[in-house]
């Protein structure tokens, strides 16, 4: 009975150690943005929007060095080895 009794104690403990604790307090952090060393923050915003430009509209050109050719056309360069 006593073994029982200590038994249940332990686990109760376990338990409630486990639990999270309700925080009563919210502390607040302040985020700081990432500038590199040597930049003002204006310059830092003014480089990433040139490069955000710059990677705008990629595939507008379209695919270069591709030509799309018929199944029958290449069958015959096969025949031909040079495909």
């Amino acid at each position: 009975m006593a073994r029982t009794a200590i038994v249940a104690l332990a686990l109760t403990g376990a338990a409630t150690a486990l639990a999270p604790t309700p925080s009563s307090s919210r502390v607040s952090t302040r985020l700081n943005a990432y500038v590199p060393d040597g930049l003002s923050p204006e310059q830092w915003k003014k480089m990433q929007a040139k490069e955000k430009e710059v990677k705008k509209n990629l595939g507008v050109g379209g695919a270069r060095g591709f030509k799309s050719r018929s199944f029958n056309s290449f069958v015959e360069a096969l025949e031909k080895g040079e495909a």
